[in-house]
């Protein structure tokens, strides 16, 4: 009975070959009953076969001897990916062989089929290969090829097993293996492993740097020796309790406490169970917590510290209060969120608020401050004014305030900025009536004065009338002199007093520190004027002594630029120093600092945030030249003419708002002159000015 070496269910293709199966019994055919009882063993074997043929769960590939694929079983069909229609016939070294085996595997195939040699390693014996899926990708393999010889013709039978999962899994061990070699030799923490009674059997580099033991000491009971007796005792009694039961365990001790190195660590095990459940030992690892351990310690001591500190600011906050009290000034103080921090009783009284100050704390700035208007001359501008203070967020000082009643106060608004984050702002008024109608006083008497001069330049035939008018004048101004100095001098001694005491009564807030630095400013200010109206009848009379002495000018702009660097940057002015050597200069060194020092104050003063100020000093022809040069708003060209008369302050400076009496220049020329020097001036309005003084040297 002819049967084909294949599925007969799926029909071979024409190129397939068919087998004959020998007969087993020739003489069995030619009997009657006996033949048709072998007829039906070889059927059943035959059936057998193709139910093995079919259902094995390996790959079995048949090629004839053109190398052609004559049987592939639905097994090969699942590893490959190739129908089996699609297979048959198929050259089996391209369909299935990787490009760089096919020669090899050709020639072995090749030897059998002409002289029946199958000594080849391929034939009769599992080979570790490779083999190509439908869709091109190289997959790892166990083949084994059996000779076939079915009806006289010659097949090769290969058995082919997927292997990939075992070598994945082969792979994933490995891998697993390696990263737990690296894991325990880069981990930073210690790793430890036991046997069930607590033996340690593996330490990495980790656990033995933290412990300073080598991995032989380690080995065994070695562990307890860095722990000292009594932690020893707490461990050993921890694993008692918890290997009984197969717990986890976790504590912190320090490794060789009774040394100056101690160090702590935090040591946590977890039991390691095989594969029925029983424990057979712990897996612990140990992390150096010193760091933390210290940075508990230091924690705690910062807590303590910051209890102090909240008890002093705490007293610090009560002395500002017992200050803003104190002050001859209305205070108001807000937070962030414009709600009262603190107001004092002369706000109240002066902006005719009838609760108390002490009832205001909490109550919205933005409401009291709206109430303060009523008072003003002109309620409608003193409110506008405001939000421009508040909506620009900018330091105010010195603004001039008329009330309905006549007094005039000058306002500070001082916002109170720590890093880059706003934490609230300060209003103050100081009554500043008495001392704007001096300042009347005194330029009604010096406009007195020049065109007292005018008339007698203009008027000689009157000169004996105009003299003895002069005298009188002269006196006024002297009675006027002796009186401004007396008045002021004494509230300015009490005020810098004031001020001294209260820096040395200990740690203020920026708050009372920026009130202190106010009121300082403010002092300041009267004393320059107070000296500069000094100066002024001292040059006038001509009885200013001079104390000449050979001075360099490079040390001398270098200090009077030092000494403004640091009000420069707090406005935010960069100065720049431009100098060179050259001969010494005979002159007052003191009043020449004066001199400079003035001319570099005023272009800080008219110089916006942000803007450089220039300084230079050169030696040209038998001369110094200094020059000190600003980028603000400078003066309009048809006031240029009047820069250097007394109390004459341009209109710019004056819309501006920018403090000051109109005196400095005048003593700058003044002093210069008094040298011998001349002082010159460039400047365009709206780019800046220029000052520049001229002495010769002393050679």
């Amino acid at each position: 009975m002819g049967v084909k070496a294949g599925r007969p269910e799926h029909g071979a293709p024409g190129r397939a070959r068919r087998a004959k199966l020998p007969s087993a019994r020739p003489e069995a055919a030619e009997s009657g009953a006996a033949g048709s009882e072998w007829a039906r063993s070889a059927a059943v074997v035959a059936a057998l076969a193709q139910a093995i043929f079919s259902g094995t769960p390996e790959a079995i590939i048949v090629v004839d001897d053109a190398g052609r694929i004559a049987e592939f079983n639905p097994a090969a069909e699942a590893v490959f990916g190739w129908r089996r229609e699609d297979a048959i016939g198929k050259d089996m070294a391209r369909l299935l062989i990787p490009t760089r085996r096919r020669r090899a595997y050709r020639s072995a195939l090749n030897q059998f089929w002409h002289t029946g040699d199958t000594g080849s390693p391929r034939f009769h014996r599992r080979s570790a290969t490779t083999a190509l899926r439908a869709d091109g990708s190289e997959f790892p393999v166990e083949s084994t090829l059996l000779p076939l010889t079915v009806a006289g013709a010659r097949f090769c039978c290969e058995f082919i097993r997927d292997t990939s999962d075992i070598a994945q899994a082969a792979s994933a061990l490995a891998m697993s293996e390696q990263r737990f070699r690296l894991l325990s030799t880069l981990a930073p923490v210690g790793i430890l492993q036991t046997d069930a009674n607590g033996a340690t059997v593996f330490v990495n580099d980790r656990w033995c740097a933290l412990t300073g033991l080598s991995r032989d000491e380690a080995l065994g009971k070695g562990w307890a020796g860095v722990l000292g007796r009594e932690y020893a005792e707490i461990v050993t009694a921890i694993w008692e309790d918890t290997s009984t039961a197969g717990q986890e365990f976790q504590t912190e001790l320090p490794l060789r406490p009774d040394t100056a190195s101690a160090t702590w660590v935090q040591s946590a095990a977890v039991p390691l169970r095989d594969e029925s459940g029983h424990m057979v030992g712990y897996l612990g690892t140990m992390t150096d917590i010193s760091a933390r351990k210290a940075a508990e310690a230091e924690r705690e001591e910062m807590l303590a510290a910051e209890r102090d500190a909240r008890r002093k600011a705490a007293e610090n906050a009560e002395r500002l209060v017992r200050l803003v009290t104190a002050l001859p000034a209305a205070v108001l103080i807000e937070d962030e969120c414009r709600r009262i921090v603190l107001v004092n009783d002369y706000f109240c009284e002066l902006f005719q608020i009838s609760a108390p100050s002490s009832d205001l704390t909490g109550a919205s700035a933005a409401e009291v401050i709206d109430e303060t208007k009523r008072v003003a001359a002109d309620p409608d501008r003193f409110a506008f004014r405001i939000r421009q203070i508040i909506a620009a967020h900018e330091l105010v000082a010195d603004e001039e305030i008329v009330f309905a009643d006549g007094r005039i106060y000058d306002r500070d608004y001082v916002p109170v900025i720590v890093g880059q984050e706003r934490h609230g702002l300060l209003w103050l008024y100081w009554e500043v009536t008495e001392r704007r109608a001096a300042d009347r006083q005194r330029e009604r008497i010096l406009v007195t004065e020049l065109q007292a001069r005018k008339v007698t330049d203009a008027a000689r035939r009157k000169l004996a009338e105009q003299n003895q008018r002069l005298r009188e004048l002269d006196e006024l101004k002297s009675q006027f002199m002796a009186t401004l100095s007396h008045e002021l001098r004494s509230p300015l001694t009490s005020i810098v007093s004031f001020t001294g005491l209260l820096r040395e009564v200990g740690p203020t807030s920026p708050e009372a520190t920026e009130f202190l630095d106010i009121i300082e400013r403010n002092s300041d200010r009267l004393l320059r004027l107070v000296s500069d109206l000094l100066l002024l009848g001292h040059l006038e009379a001509g009885s200013l002594p001079l104390e000449l002495a050979p001075q360099s000018a490079a040390e001398l702009v270098q200090e009077a630029v030092l000494a403004r660097t640091a009000p420069a940057q707090g406005r935010g002015v960069t100065i720049e120093l431009e100098s060179e050597d050259g001969p010494p200069l005979r002159l007052d060194r003191l009043r020449m600092l004066q001199v400079i020092d003035n001319l570099i104050s005023n272009a800080i003063k008219f110089s916006d945030p942000g803007s450089i100020v220039r300084v230079s000093a050169h030696y040209e022809g038998n001369e110094w030249r200094i020059d000190v040069a600003d980028s603000g708003i400078g003066i309009p060209t048809e006031e240029q003419d009047r820069i250097f008369e007394r109390f004459f302050r341009a209109s710019n400076a004056r819309i501006e708002a920018v403090p000051g009496t109109g005196l400095g220049l005048s003593v700058v020329q003044a002093i210069v002159e008094l040298h011998g020097g001349r002082l010159e001036m460039r400047s365009t309005p709206g780019k800046g000015t220029t000052f520049s003084v001229f002495l010769r040297s002393a050679h």
